[in-house]
């Protein structure tokens, strides 16, 4: 933080395309973050190109509040999840994190860094805590979670396994809703 200038700087020494980025930025009260922006050589095409990047460290703070207290509940016996909900939640988050750090998506995915490894503890407690009854949709839907994967190794772009893995995560809720 400059006291002088009050805002934000930061400098980014990039070890892929060995350039410099400088980049400055206000905080903003109103969505509890800090935007910083910038120029920077683009590596592929050697022009320069605008960047910013929006500080995700509160959505990672939420995150991972919202994460322990919905473990606290299940540890207290308030909540059951299921297991198969969680597990295919857990495969569906690790594919979606991956892509967006494959694809450079930086701050924006700091609350799935957080999210993810907390959604594998809760698979862990759905064992012992959750509710237990499984159907052919269940297993549907989890073996569909693990096949989004596919067209991810077969293009080397996590886009289409992304849009894949969310819309099996969004039809895998039916569990947690019967």
């Amino acid at each position: 933080y400059d006291n002088a200038k009050k805002i934000f700087e930061n400098v980014w020494i990039d070890n892929m395309g060995s350039g410099v980025i400088k980049m400055s930025g206000p905080w903003d009260a109103a969505s509890k973050s800090v935007t910083l922006i910038g120029k920077m050589i683009d590596p592929s095409t050697l022009m320069e190109m605008d960047y910013k990047e929006i500080l995700g460290a509160i959505s990672g703070i939420i995150a991972l509040g919202i994460s322990l207290s919905y473990i606290y509940t299940i540890v207290r016996g308030k909540t059951k999840p299921h297991l198969y909900t969680y597990v295919i939640d857990v495969i569906v988050s690790s594919i979606v994190v991956a892509g967006a750090l494959v694809s450079g998506a930086g701050a924006g995915a700091w609350n799935l860094l957080v999210s993810t490894p907390l959604v594998l503890v809760i698979v862990l407690l759905s064992i012992k805590y959750g509710t237990k009854d499984v159907t052919k949709s269940d297993a549907f839907f989890a073996i569909g979670a693990c096949l989004a994967i596919i067209p991810w190794l077969l293009t080397k772009d996590p886009t289409l396994s992304v849009v894949l893995a969310s819309s099996i995560y969004l039809l895998s809720m039916v569990p947690t809703i019967r």
